[in-house]
């Protein structure tokens, strides 16, 4: 679907300056509940950035339920994104379908992940409903590759019990 050049001053500066306009509908429809645009960011840049544009949206708008929700399940599908960045269209159904009410971008944006979803070769399975952890819950993002328990030092960073080096 996508595929070629990105313009990857736009797709940086887009958001950018959308935020800094103070226009938080237009930085919605354009940049950050727009699926093809957030498509083309994760592809032509990567998830870091995409991260970067929704802290500083919230940084300007902190109450902002729809980037909370939106920016969280970037964050808790971290993973998933790296290997393929059209899982975010699992990652909008599967942990957001049920959370749209009231929030027309929101609502948007899973339907167009809907939508889409009928269209990319690259999925092998679509969530129906949501079925995933919606975020804001206790999980906040995933390891990968360990096999064992964790324990949380004094900085509050997630630590291998077996773990005996230093940081």
């Amino acid at each position: 679907m996508f595929s070629g050049e990105y313009n990857i001053r736009k797709l940086e500066q887009l958001p950018y300056h959308l935020i800094h306009s103070q226009d938080v509908e237009k930085l919605k429809e354009g940049a950050l509940c727009n699926l093809d645009f957030l498509l083309a960011k994760l592809e032509g840049t990567s998830v870091a950035e995409v991260l970067q544009d929704f802290n500083m949206a919230l940084e300007m708008n902190k109450d902002d339920d729809e980037l909370k929700l939106i920016s969280n399940t970037v964050k808790i599908g971290v993973p998933a994104l790296r290997e393929n960045h059209y899982n975010i269209i699992n990652e909008l159904i599967g942990r957001l379908k049920e959370s749209t009410a009231g929030m027309k971008n929101l609502e948007k944006l899973v339907k167009d992940a809907e939508k889409m979803s009928t269209t990319i070769d690259s999925l092998p399975l679509v969530p129906y409903n949501q079925c995933l952890a919606p975020p804001g819950g206790a999980l906040i993002s995933q390891l990968l590759g360990h096999s064992g328990n964790f324990h949380y030092n004094p900085n509050h960073e997630a630590v291998p019990n077996n773990f005996h080096g230093y940081f």
